[in-house]
């Protein structure tokens, strides 16, 4: 099945082996990758629901946990030891998650609990790991793609949408708010 993400695991004491690359394939396969043996470690599919189409794979700075989501609207946690999922997220009382498919999931780097994801329903949810669920929702960006990140501040959201105006916007996550639009023109072609 095609290969729809891809992230190396981060190097750190805790996790013994090197070089592991992690695949998310449009099955719903995740798979671990010796990338200097190109053996496969380690795979897995989501046994909760057996249909489900990864589009999007993050880890959390340490390595510890690896995010996914895809058709199904989740975001789901998997614990990087045991390769076991931790937590499922979508909904969190009055906050209803992601409607449609999600291209984009991404750990803040500056948190250690807290996650963005992005997709078709043009919203980017932002959840909470502490409180297993989205915490807030910002409408706007249409994600289709790797096109979420956070910037050094501690308070900024970059995103990137598919369109053809306002294609990459700036959000502060102390108000959950747009706050500026990126100008960008993209390449020129001469005719």
């Amino acid at each position: 099945m095609p290969v729809t993400a891809l992230r190396w695991r981060p190097q750190t004491a805790s996790l013994k082996t090197a070089n592991i690359l992690v695949s998310a394939q449009a099955d719903g396969y995740l798979k671990h990758w010796h990338a200097t043996s190109g053996k496969c470690l380690h795979q897995r599919n989501c046994e909760d629901n057996p249909e489900q189409q990864l589009y999007t794979i993050d880890y959390n700075a340490d390595g510890t946990l690896l995010a996914t989501a895809g058709r199904d609207k989740y975001v789901r946690l998997y614990d990087e030891q045991t390769k076991s999922i931790v937590l499922k997220m979508k909904e969190n009382g009055e906050l209803p998650g992601h409607s449609n498919r999600v291209f984009c999931v991404r750990f803040d780097p500056f948190s250690t609990t807290q996650i963005a994801s992005g997709g078709w329903d043009n919203t980017i949810q932002i959840y909470d790991i502490r409180c297993k669920g989205t915490v807030a929702s910002m409408y706007g960006p249409h994600v289709c793609g790797d096109a979420i990140d956070f910037k050094s501040d501690g308070h900024t959201v970059l995103t990137g949408s598919y369109r053809q105006e306002n294609v990459l916007e700036l959000w502060d996550l102390r108000t959950y708010k747009k706050f500026r639009d990126i100008a960008w023109d993209g390449p020129k072609t001469q005719g």
